[in-house]
């Protein structure tokens, strides 16, 4: 398998995983009335070099490609749109929760991450009565 060949597939896989977790965002937060449905996407792009674990930089654009493929075929959510906003977690709790915060006073309705650790921001967004879905999260801390 060359570069190319291996790089759409690695694509293609990350668009199905976010289309899956878009789909059922939009299930748990869809209203009758037709809306448009923001979702919070907590992403640790800037990961420092000491912290072990995947760099959103690999995977953030299938999201974009995702929503994009949700939003043009009207059988998904017939009446509805995604957005989506996002903030960089840099697999740190303490800036995931603070991402977490300024995204629900931006109205999100769900979230997709946080992509290290998800424990407590679980916890915030069951508080919140907002739906999660965290895509690569551990209840352990990163190394450091």
């Amino acid at each position: 398998m060359n570069y190319r060949t291996q790089n759409a597939s690695y694509s293609n896989c990350n668009k199905f995983i976010w289309l899956q977790a878009l789909f059922i965002l939009s299930l748990l937060t869809t209203r009758p009335e037709a809306s448009v449905i923001t979702v919070g996407l907590l992403l640790p792009y800037n990961v420092p070099a000491n912290v072990s674990g995947a760099s959103g930089k690999e995977y953030a654009s299938a999201l974009m490609l995702a929503v994009e493929a949700v939003n043009n075929d009207s059988s998904l959510l017939p009446g509805h749109q995604i957005t989506f906003v996002w903030n960089d977690t840099q697999c740190n709790e303490e800036i995931s929760l603070k991402a977490m915060l300024y995204l629900l006073e931006k109205g999100v309705q769900a979230f997709i991450g946080p992509g290290c650790t998800c424990e407590t921001q679980a916890k915030l967004a069951a508080a919140a009565n907002t739906p999660m879905i965290s895509y690569v999260s551990t209840t352990k801390k990163p190394q450091t």
